[in-house]
């Protein structure tokens, strides 16, 4: 598969959940590069924790 600029169905999925949780989107990861281009992604998400 070709990046395309657009998440599929399953990304936005799993985003919208936790963004329900607080967590805020940052980036997509590439897991492995080859020469023909990215295999498989990570989702990076940042949230702020309570303050103890």
């Amino acid at each position: 598969m070709v990046w395309s600029g657009r998440a599929e169905s399953d990304y936005l999925e799993a985003l919208n959940e936790n963004g329900k949780e607080g967590w805020e989107f940052v980036e997509f990861i590439p897991k492995v590069l080859q020469p023909k281009g990215v295999k498989g992604q990570e989702i990076l998400l940042k949230r702020e924790l309570p303050e103890y």
